[in-house]
C-alpha cells in the first residue's frame, strides 16, 4: 500500500501471504518471491541447509525458513511500514493471543467448531447458488466439507481421480452423510490407476523449483508444472 508519505507491506494473519525479506548491509529488500529478493538485494543463490533438512523429513516448511541461505519468509500478522524515512515493524503473536486457559477441553472444541460454522454460514451467503467445496482424502478438505455441511448451506461437492485412492476416500465419505448431496467427480488422464506420466524425476523436480521457487512439496510431482512444457 502506497502513501504520499510512505508504503506499507502487511502480513495475513495466517501467515499465507507470499512476502519475503532480505537483510543486507546497506538495508532492507522484501519480495513476493524468495528468489527475487535475494537478487534484488545481490546476493548469490545459496541453498539453505535447515529449509531443504525440513523439506527432506517433512516434506514442508515450517515458521519463518526459506530454500534460500538470507531470505525469510515475514511472520503471520506483521506489519512493515517505511514513513518519513523511518522503518516500524509491527507483528501480533496470532498463537498465543488465541489461547484460552480456562475451560475444559471438549468445551474449547465446540467453541471451535461453532467458530467454523459461524464462519463458513457467511461464506455461503455471498455465493447465488451453491458454492463448490473439494473434497478429496485429505484432512484439511474434509474439515472444510463437514464445515459446509453442519451449518446447512448447501453445497456441491467436487472430487477428482489425480491421485491414487483419494476419489475412493472421497465417496466413501459421502456415502456416510445419510443424505443427498450433489458430489461432481473429474476424472483426470490417470484415471487414478497409477502416477501420472512425467518426464524423469529431475526434469519434473528442477521444472517445479522453476515455477515455485522451492515452495511446493513433492507431492505437486505427480501434477505437470504450468508453462514448463513437461
Amino acid at each position: 500500500m502506497l502513501t504520499p508519505t510512505g508504503w506499507t507491506f502487511l502480513q495475513t494473519r495466517l501467515g499465507v501471504g507470499r512476502l519475503f525479506e532480505v537483510r543486507t548491509e546497506w538495508g532492507w529488500v522484501w519480495s513476493n518471491g524468495p528468489v527475487a529478493a535475494i537478487k534484488f538485494a545481490g546476493l548469490p543463490l545459496v541453498p539453505d541447509p535447515l529449509g531443504w533438512s525440513q523439506m527432506a523429513v517433512a516434506d514442508e516448511l515450517f515458521g519463518e525458513v526459506t530454500p534460500l541461505r538470507g531470505v525469510r519468509a515475514v511472520g503471520p500478522a506483521t506489519r512493515v511500514s517505511w514513513r518519513r524515512s523511518r522503518l516500524t515493524v509491527h507483528s501480533l503473536d496470532t498463537v498465543s493471543s488465541q489461547l484460552w486457559h480456562e475451560g475444559e477441553l471438549d468445551d474449547l472444541v465446540e467453541e471451535a467448531a461453532a467458530d467454523l460454522k459461524g464462519a463458513v454460514a457467511s461464506i455461503g451467503r455471498w455465493f447465488d447458488g451453491a458454492p463448490t467445496v473439494d473434497l478429496s482424502g485429505g484432512r484439511d478438505s474434509r474439515l472444510v466439507a463437514a464445515a459446509f455441511l453442519v451449518s446447512g448451506t448447501a453445497i456441491t461437492l467436487h472430487s477428482h481421480d489425480a491421485v491414487p485412492g483419494d476419489l475412493v476416500i472421497a465417496k466413501e465419505l459421502v456415502g456416510l452423510l445419510g443424505r443427498e448431496v450433489e458430489h461432481r467427480i473429474k476424472h483426470t488422464e490417470s484415471g487414478g490407476t497409477g502416477a501420472v506420466q512425467m518426464p524423469s524425476g529431475m526434469d519434473a523436480a528442477y521444472a517445479w523449483h522453476a515455477y515455485a521457487e522451492g515452495l511446493r512439496p513433492s507431492s505437486f510431482l505427480l501434477h505437470r508444472p504450468p508453462n514448463s512444457g513437461c
